[in-house]
């Protein structure tokens, strides 16, 4: 049982670091929610796998069930708003709505006078 826990486990793990090239061409809502209740349904399944081996008999076979709900969760975490803009790509070099405001108000900041310390 060991050899396709190791193989699972390094494909699952391929898989949610590649996730961000991905996830946003998948077309799927983006949900905190359910991508963090899955993330630590994993964790906790494992946890309990591992810290009471006698309880679960199947606790192997358990385990590798935790690998699909962690890269499920993990895909839902980095997926893209549905209609979102993602303003890092800078495809067609327009500024965000906020980017006005936040320089007036950082140049509001750095004109103002200020004390030499001590």
């Amino acid at each position: 049982m060991f050899l396709p826990t190791v193989v699972i486990g390094c494909t699952v793990v391929a898989a949610i670091s590649a996730a961000p090239l991905y996830a946003p061409r998948l077309h799927l809502r983006r949900s905190h929610g359910l991508g963090t209740a899955l993330v630590l349904a994993a964790v906790g399944i494992v946890c309990c796998c591992a810290g009471a081996p006698d309880r679960f008999p199947l606790g192997a076979e358990l385990a590798l069930c935790a690998f699909p709900l962690l890269l499920a969760g993990a895909v839902l975490l980095l997926s893209d708003e549905p209609g979102g803009r993602d303003w890092d790509s800078g495809s067609d070099g327009d500024e965000p709505p906020w980017w006005p405001e936040f320089e007036r108000d950082f140049r509001r900041y750095a004109r103002r006078p200020r004390l030499p310390v001590g």
